[in-house]
């Protein structure tokens, strides 16, 4: 039961994996757009509320960007586990043939 609730985790995992990107990816896209129009806002009145938007849109790039670094680890640790137990399912499975 342990087993199957564990399988179940990593499928589950595996599906937000597979839909995160994809929201992220609109929003990485997005957020690069607001950051080059914040930077061209800079450009041409340079003042210090101009200024901290661009920083916080900078921030906020770079949070998204540390997300998909760690959705894409977690995701491995996923396919890997799910590989381990298939392998051991396998093997018992042969063994219980011999």
């Amino acid at each position: 039961m342990v087993l199957l609730n564990k399988i179940h985790f990593i499928i589950w995992k595996l599906y937000l994996f597979l839909l995160n990107p994809i929201t992220h990816w609109f929003s990485k896209f997005n957020q690069k757009e607001e950051i080059s129009r914040r930077q061209a806002r800079v450009r041409e009145s340079p003042t210090a509320e101009q200024v901290a938007k661009l920083h916080a849109a900078e921030s906020k790039m770079q949070e998204l960007k540390a997300n998909m670094a760690v959705l894409g680890k977690e995701a491995s640790a996923a396919l890997a586990a799910v590989d381990a137990q298939q392998q051991r399912l396998t093997f018992q499975r042969l063994v219980a043939m011999v």
